[in-house]
């Protein structure tokens, strides 16, 4: 049986008594290929998207600067808080708004 290979990253599976030369090469190859596609825990950059699978972000530090992932806090207003500045409405239509106003503060 030849060499055969992992679905996902396409490391090397060497064929059990066969590779007995090369081996150590396939498998040194291997553990680069797999260096350079795990993320660190801690100071790394991700390059691509990453789909959450309907779980959640948790522990997600406050927002200071623009670019960052706010949380729920910082986006919707505490109970009786006021919301200043331009807000972004996508969608909708005036007969069937995409977002609702009460007039109940406003006479």
């Amino acid at each position: 049986m030849p060499d055969t290979f992992t679905p996902r990253l396409n490391l090397t599976k060497p064929e059990v008594g066969a590779s007995d030369e090369t081996w150590g090469d396939k498998i040194n190859a291997n553990s680069d290929a797999i260096d350079t596609q795990v993320v660190r825990r801690s100071g790394d950059t991700m390059t691509g998207n990453l789909a959450m699978g309907n779980n959640k972000i948790t522990g997600l530090a406050a927002a200071t600067n623009a670019g960052d992932a706010p949380r729920f806090d910082q986006v919707l207003p505490q109970s009786g808080g006021n919301v200043s500045g331009f807000i972004r409405v996508p969608g909708g239509s005036e007969s069937a708004p995409s977002l609702q106003f009460s007039n109940e503060n406003n006479g």
